[in-house]
């Protein structure tokens, strides 16, 4: 362990736990950077880039175990999630909440993971429960690890469904990025071609030309895809950060910070399509205490 780094900042109760009891499936909890207590903005997301699409905020819950697993298993979607399967998120503006600042609405959220907050309505739940695959399983010590993939993509597949009926055709949030894109002219009919500049512009149109064209379909959930991952994983959405994890040890990519915490246990074991996560800020860590 660093030598230099206060001891009082390491709550090793959360690592005995995890010794203890198992790994869970998507790495240890993130207790190794509420040590870097990062400084982000306090308070909730200001409006993206174009105020006028909804927001997509993960609920960032002040239980610690909840918190970690929606920053494992949303991280791993963002980065490893099929192009259908990511596509409605070029729909939105995807920023993180604490239950402190979602509590004023109203929202029961209990079970809810991330709150749909559109223009003119009232926020709405876009995604709960619980996730498919959440424990640990031995087996997924595999030397290719199809156990571990076959559990990430069962949750895959149940985020996916819930944004499809969340922002996807047929929703009011999708009804109404048409007519927004409508009333700005950026309408098209939906036998145009994918293109990056109509995906950037009008997303809602590109999303209902992929439903509408089964032979251009793959190459609109491609081009959606990538425009959504173009703008998350680099710059991870407001209030988290991109960090790395081999099994022992978290490293955020940003802030960063010039002490790192190291720990040679020997136990740890993560796959590579889970090695890359989101840490999401906790109250305390947002207000650096």
């Amino acid at each position: 362990m660093d030598s230099r780094r206060d001891p009082n900042q390491l709550d090793r109760r959360h690592f005995a736990r995890a010794a203890s009891s198992g790994l869970a499936l998507f790495a240890i909890p993130g207790w190794f950077a509420a040590c870097a207590r990062p400084r982000p903005a306090v308070g909730l997301p200001a409006p993206g880039p174009d105020e006028n699409r909804p927001r997509l905020l993960l609920h960032v819950s002040n239980d610690e175990a909840r918190r970690w697993r929606l920053g494992q298993v949303f991280g791993i979607f963002l980065m490893r999630g099929a192009p259908e399967e990511l596509a409605p998120l070029a729909t939105c503006e995807l920023r993180c909440a604490t239950t402190t600042d979602l509590e004023a609405w109203g929202v029961d959220l209990t079970e809810a993971h991330a709150i749909l907050d559109v223009r003119g309505q009232a926020p709405a739940i876009a995604l709960r429960g619980n996730f498919p695959n959440e424990d640990y399983d031995s087996s997924a010590f595999e030397p290719d690890d199809r156990h571990y993939a076959e559990r990430v993509h069962g949750n895959h597949r149940w985020i996916a469904a819930q944004l499809a009926q969340a922002l996807g055709p047929g929703s009011p949030a999708f009804e109404r990025g048409l007519a927004r894109e409508r009333a700005a002219g950026l309408g098209f009919d939906v036998n145009a071609s994918p293109s990056p500049e109509r995906v950037s512009s009008a997303p809602c149109h590109s999303l209902a030309a992929a439903q509408a064209n089964p032979s251009t379909r793959e190459a609109w959930h491609k081009a959606l895809a990538t425009f959504a991952a173009d703008r998350w994983l680099d710059e991870a959405p407001a209030g988290s950060s991109w960090a790395t994890t081999y099994g022992c040890a978290e490293t955020l990519e940003k802030p960063l910070h010039e002490e790192q915490l190291s720990i040679r246990c020997g136990m740890g074991h993560v796959p590579a399509m889970g090695r890359r996560f989101l840490h999401l800020f906790s109250v305390e860590e947002l207000h650096g205490g």
